[in-house]
């Protein structure tokens, strides 16, 4: 019969006396030890490059030189059974890659480990992926003059003059958040718990900017208005004359562009909307391309954590590793699109600067005049 396992025959105890906390312990420990045997036998490595992507997402050089990228910022233990870096990096690329339950992941042939271990082993990476030095080095907004420079020539492709970048928002779902008053704000327009994010990223869908600190329940407008990135695109406006393109959730500035969704076809304001949203597909794209990486962003998942701030750094952390694939040239998945429903801005709360505003006009008849000439 060898290891085959035969339901009816099968004794818990086997001929050993019927001590329910002998066996416990006993079974914990032949667990242990037959995690350990797993580990040393499996080499993760050996796998085709194509299995490893599908539970990775990336190849295994590009694995290996992002361990050795983040073993500076990963504590390090002196047990002589702690779980290797290399391990480490792929329980939480797995975590991120299904956002599927630890205990279940712990299982995996290639972790072999409890779930107390998963839980540790994504905090200790994606508290790496979050330090600002990894940060600065993969999420980089452009300051200086020749780094927006770069940027904007690199956004010529997008077909609209002078961008800077592409911003839009996206929520993440939430669940377990503690009962009180503050839970009740990141209810978000969709009906449940989830961040809102902010993103914006160029015509190669690098992501140069994120900020996921947001109750669901705020607007992408009022978390613009809050942004430290704000005022470095209105300095960078007044020096360079450039801006960002935005949906209509965000209001018009001198910096910030946004669609007219309600002009008459044939007009030169529906001719400029069209050109916008063809540039502004590329956010979406790359929103896309995001979730369908690392599935812990769907909103058909949940970052199952009572730490909103957390499950903030999760999705910095999927940022980097987003910008990581980009830079090594892994192929992009298709996006995933999931249905959304923007927000009109209500007139009450347009900008009392009018100064500000009349400018902003008179830029956006600028690129009317533009997507005018171009068609």
């Amino acid at each position: 019969m060898g290891n085959t396992l035969v339901i009816a025959d099968f004794n818990y105890f086997e001929d050993r006396p019927h001590d329910a906390a002998t066996e416990h312990r006993l079974r914990v420990n032949h667990q242990i030890h037959e995690r350990f045997r797993i580990r040393d036998n499996n080499n993760p490595l050996d796998m085709s490059i194509t299995e490893f992507v599908k539970l990775y997402r990336i190849p295994q050089h590009d694995a290996v030189d992002l361990c050795n990228i983040l073993r500076h910022y990963v504590p390090q233990r002196s047990s002589p059974h702690q779980t290797p870096l290399f391990r480490k990096l792929l329980i939480a690329l797995s975590f991120y890659a299904c956002g599927s339950y630890q205990r279940m992941l712990g299982r995996s042939i290639d972790a072999a480990v409890c779930q107390t271990t998963v839980s540790r082993c994504v905090r200790e990476i994606t508290t790496a992926l979050n330090h600002p030095e990894v940060l600065s080095n993969f999420i980089k907004f452009p300051v200086t003059q020749q780094e927006r420079l770069e940027v904007i020539q690199r956004n010529d492709q997008l077909g609209m003059p002078r961008v800077l970048g592409v911003m839009d928002g996206f929520l993440v779902r939430l669940s377990n958040l503690p009962r009180d008053n503050e839970r009740q704000s990141f209810y978000g327009r969709k009906g449940f718990l989830a961040l809102n994010n902010q993103i914006i990223c160029d015509a190669d869908l690098n992501i140069l900017n994120v900020d996921a600190r947001w109750p669901g329940s705020l607007t992408d407008n009022l978390i613009w208005e809050a942004s430290a990135a704000r005022n470095v695109v209105e300095q960078a406006y007044w020096e360079d004359r450039c801006w960002l393109l935005g949906d209509n959730g965000y209001f018009t500035a001198p910096w910030l562009h946004v669609p007219l969704p309600h002009a008459e076809p044939g007009t030169p304001e529906f001719i400029y909307t069209q050109l916008h949203c063809r540039c502004r597909n590329v956010v979406e794209r790359c929103i896309g391309i995001l979730k369908a990486r690392w599935r812990l962003l769907c909103c058909d998942r949940c970052i199952n954590y009572r730490d909103a701030t957390y499950a903030g750094m999760m999705v910095n952390a999927c940022c980097v590793l987003h910008n990581f694939c980009n830079r090594r040239r892994v192929p992009n998945p298709d996006p995933l699109i999931e249905d959304d429903v923007y927000v009109l801005p209500e007139v009450e709360d347009l900008p009392m600067d009018m100064n500000v505003f009349e400018r902003g006009r008179q830029e956006l008849q600028y690129l009317i005049n533009y997507a005018n000439q171009r068609h």
